[in-house]
């Protein structure tokens, strides 16, 4: 089974279009076995002769992978999603270097953006992750947006470990908004997940975005 789908693809920034190789995750409630990485062909149109731009949701070490795969491109990049930029993570020219990084600015209209809250332990989480992959299902081109603290994300639902998941929220959980020095940094937070937002509307055809209680919606809005 193919756990891991590569296509090239083009992303035009401005009068510039950079050569994408993105990434799609057949089975995203699956570990993917080693095996599956081992060989990693890449695509045959993938012209190494000039840069490449890794796209698309992924494990850090699956996007690790691929940057060594396209180690003789001129240049390798990420596309930061949420910051709407490319970053350089390898180069064997001048310019740009590693470490690099420039905004994209796409002309596309906005996709719409569908805002999930509710009380504390409302099933708001799980319902976000179980639209997510019935959106995915369906062919949807879709992106599911954490834009709480709680530290939870897909791999809190995708998991046959969730009593380790409990054990790990537990231990890691720090309720900034009830601590008075850490209180004062909510409002940044928020500005920065509205920006988020703001830019993941530019990339996909459907933005779910969980904002937590109804406390975190109104910040956020």
């Amino acid at each position: 089974m193919n756990f891991i789908q590569l296509e090239v693809n083009s992303l035009s920034v401005g009068e510039t279009t950079y050569q994408t190789l993105y990434i799609t995750l057949t089975k995203p409630q699956k570990l993917i076995p080693a095996s599956s990485i081992v060989p990693l062909p890449l695509p045959v149109d993938l012209d190494l002769s000039r840069e490449v731009v890794i796209s698309g949701q992924a494990p850090l070490w699956l996007q690790v992978r691929l940057m060594w795969r396209c180690r003789e491109a001129p240049w390798v990049g990420c596309h930061a999603a949420r910051d709407n930029q490319i970053v350089v993570v390898h180069s064997k020219v001048v310019s740009p270097a590693v470490g690099d990084s420039f905004p994209i600015r796409l002309n596309r209209q906005p996709c719409p953006a569908i805002l999930i809250g509710g009380p504390p332990n409302s099933g708001k989480s799980v319902f976000s992750n179980a639209l997510r992959r019935a959106l995915l299902e369906q062919g949807k081109r879709v992106f599911l947006h954490r834009a709480s603290w709680d530290g939870e994300g897909n791999w809190a639902y995708e998991t046959e470990s969730p009593d380790l998941v409990d054990s790990l929220v537990r231990y890691n959980e720090f309720r900034i908004h009830e601590d008075p020095e850490t209180a004062k940094l909510i409002p940044d937070f928020f500005e920065k997940q509205a920006r988020t937002v703001a830019n993941l509307r530019q990339l996909t055809d459907c933005l779910l975005v969980d904002v937590g209680g109804p406390d975190c919606l109104t910040q956020i809005l």
